[in-house]
């Protein structure tokens, strides 16, 4: 399912990032913070970095700064690439399916207007906009992708904002490289959690289902068994394995981002996090749970 909502051009923006080779990259870490809060404040999850999403938005704002007509034109819809026909779901089907997998839903908004980048103003005017503001809230999206470019001619920037509810996903420790991954590809409960080479098995996929509280059942595609730390234990280096869903809260975890691209995973029990322990960064490493400090082995890409 494909949702977009039009957009309207807004004054000068008087926060002005500069450099291109970063301002593009603040204004779109500042709009994920931005729209995150504001989901966190309606319960809702938060939606995480995704390269072939951003390539998605950069594809169209490219598009439309090449080509402003797209959206100076009155009454076009100024979604639609300059070829007339392909639409924000085509765009974001596409580069998602060379990165290897297909959105289950997409969405898309556009801002344009200043002559400075700023990550402030098209939150600001989305909010201020029910189409925009009802996809910034749909709670079903789990990621998102972020583009500006610069529209030479209008001296003004174009920004747009793709989004996607992912399948189930690969979780890659971010010292390593290496995904999360159920030994053997058991379906018992009890079955230990690994680190190990991607190679796209239903054992190394996760679906993260919201169960309230800004907490998530972390979900196996092969087996519908859920992430649990053992026996709920609250120490330093309980091992995680594989068990059936009961609800407690030792199988609840907060997924929170952490910089550009990458998330923290939180048990609610022990207000720990999910780790590779020692750093380690061979097949077979247990997944572990640890105090937070900071490190590549605790922080995620997903």
């Amino acid at each position: 399912m494909d949702i977009v909502a039009g957009c309207v051009g807004a004054g000068d923006m008087t926060v002005g990032l500069g450099d291109l080779l970063f301002g593009v990259a603040l204004a779109g870490t500042a709009t994920q913070l931005q729209i995150n809060r504001h989901r966190a404040a309606l319960g809702h999850l938060p939606v995480f970095v995704d390269a072939n999403l951003s390539g998605a938005a950069n594809q169209h704002t490219s598009d439309m700064a090449t080509n402003p007509w797209i959206y100076k034109t009155p009454g076009r819809n100024a979604h639609i690439s300059s070829d007339n026909h392909t639409t924000p779901a085509e765009r974001i089907i596409a580069h998602a399916a060379a990165g290897g997998w297909r959105p289950d839903r997409t969405g898309e908004i556009l801002y344009w207007g200043g002559a400075l980048l700023n990550g402030d103003a098209p939150f600001n005017w989305w909010m201020g906009s029910p189409p925009h503001r009802q996809i910034i809230e749909d709670g079903s999206f789990t990621h998102m992708g972020f583009s500006a470019s610069h529209t030479d001619s209008a001296n003004e920037w174009v920004y747009g904002v793709t989004f996607a509810q992912a399948p189930a996903r690969a979780l890659f420790a971010k010292h390593s490289d290496r995904v999360i991954d159920v030994d053997g590809i058991s379906t018992a409960n009890g079955a230990k959690i690994h680190q190990w080479d991607w190679w796209g098995g239903g054992n190394q996929r996760w679906r993260m289902e919201p169960v309230g509280g800004g907490y998530v059942r972390i979900v196996a595609q092969h087996s519908n068994k859920v992430l649990d730390v053992a026996e709920a234990s609250m120490a330093n280096g309980a091992p995680l394995v594989q068990w059936a869903w009961w609800g407690g809260d030792n199988q609840k975890f907060r997924p929170e981002v952490y910089g550009i691209g990458e998330l923290t995973l939180t048990a609610k029990h022990s207000g720990k996090v999910i780790e590779v322990a020692g750093m380690n960064e061979n097949n077979g490493a247990v997944i572990q749970q640890w105090d937070w400090w900071g490190g590549a082995n605790q922080r995620w890409k997903y």
